[in-house]
């Protein structure tokens, strides 16, 4: 599997995203040759540059127009479709064009079809976008990790006078990324650059084991104590390796809770969307046996599963962190056993199939429909589960 991981130790910028690319391989006039289907006339001027005596890639996008035009999204999203882009791309950077859209509408009270972009709205915001989405496909990655975001701080100037950094819209689409500022001053993370990072990226963590390949700095336009680069590495992951995600792990030490609110609890925080409950027999101070409380959540379910522990259980207290974790891809095939289907969760590391397990609910609904012990059915499954799996198994290892 390749995979791209984005460095944003000095924010994110579209500018520095396509400089990054195109460090790493993309050529600036097949580039430039596909973006020119969008129906926007523009040249991209690509040099090397130093900052802070790292060279990198600094790509401008110059455009004929003058002064800034206002588009809607519907204008935008017109351009795309009506472009000879790959799906996959058009998709994609539509999707990046709305988000920013419904961050806008966010702040100024109004509908994302009634948003004016401005500096979004520009043609180099639009190559810069619709450019970086086209590299990562041209490049052939097939996942995209980045790191936490470095957004400075101070003001920065806007069509709409000075805002503080980060800019308003730019904060909404920060939610759910890990964030942070070592105070060097400047807009360090563009909405254009977050939105695409928000799109493309599966995770926003450390940076995975890889056999690197390539890496790559493009440049942003300031001149800032720290280097004011973003690096993309390139590189395959082991096959043995499995995926990796990012998620919040909270626990709370519970000692006066009965075992009925806990086990109703556990089952509903599933239902709210946890993605995993577990509940730990522990001994407490003054030796009190308790309960340990375990739940595992995507960070955009963080406060929604924080106060539903709160309303669910006794604590007063809940330690959250976040944690990554590596787990095996997962793949669902349906079996018919004669009676009944039954789904099979498949796992696999890379293309090894490593693990088989039949889904309990359904195993158990048919053993109840049918009146026959619960094992007899998972022993029907793996009957059916064929020579194809079997053999699979095996050459597994």
């Amino acid at each position: 599997m390749r995979i791209a991981y984005v460095d944003c130790h000095s924010g994110v910028s579209g500018d520095m995203l396509l400089g990054a690319l195109i460090g790493a391989g993309i050529k600036p006039e097949e580039l430039k040759k596909r973006l020119l289907t969008l129906g926007v006339r523009f040249d991209l001027e690509v040099k090397s540059v130093f900052k802070k005596g790292i060279r990198a890639i600094k790509v401008d996008v110059l455009s004929e127009e003058e002064g800034h035009v206002h588009r809607k999204l519907g204008d935008i999203k017109r351009m795309i479709t009506g472009s000879d882009l790959p799906e996959e791309v058009k998709r994609k950077a539509i999707f990046i064009f709305e988000l920013i859209a419904e961050a806008e509408a966010e702040v100024h009270g109004l509908s994302m079809e009634e948003i004016h972009f401005h500096e979004v709205g520009a043609v180099d915001s639009i190559v810069d976008v619709v450019g970086t989405v086209l590299g990562f496909y041209i490049l052939g990655i097939d996942k995209v990790i980045s790191s936490p975001i470095n957004v400075g701080r101070g003001y920065v100037a806007t069509a709409h006078g000075l805002l503080p950094i980060p800019a308003p819209a730019t904060s909404i689409l920060l939610e759910g990324i890990p964030i942070y500022s070592d105070g060097t001053k400047g807009e360090l993370a563009t909405p254009t650059g977050v939105a695409v990072l928000k799109v493309l990226s599966e995770c926003f963590s450390d940076m995975p084991s890889i056999r690197l390949e390539k890496v790559s700095f493009g440049a942003g336009s300031m001149d800032l104590p720290i280097p004011n680069v973003l690096r993309l590495f390139i590189g395959e992951l082991d096959d043995w390796m499995g995926e990796i995600d990012e998620v919040i792990l909270l626990e709370s030490d519970i000692d006066d809770s009965s075992p009925e609110i806990l086990g109703s609890a556990a089952e509903e925080l599933l239902e709210r969307g946890a993605l995993d409950v577990s509940l730990v027999p522990i001994y407490m101070k003054k030796n009190r046996p308790g309960i340990r409380l375990s739940v595992l959540a995507r960070e955009e379910k963080l406060w929604e599963i924080l106060k539903s522990i709160f309303l669910l259980t006794t604590t007063l207290g809940i330690r959250f962190q976040r944690v990554r974790r590596y787990k095996l891809s997962r793949e669902t095939l349906e079996i018919d056993v004669g009676m009944g289907k039954v789904r099979v969760k498949l796992g696999r590391m890379g293309s090894r199939l490593l693990n088989l397990a039949p889904e309990f609910e359904d195993c158990k609904k048919l053993s109840e429909e049918r009146g026959i012990p619960l094992k007899f059915v998972y022993k029907l499954v793996w009957e059916k589960l064929g020579e194809r799996i079997k053999k699979e198994v095996l050459e597994s290892g």
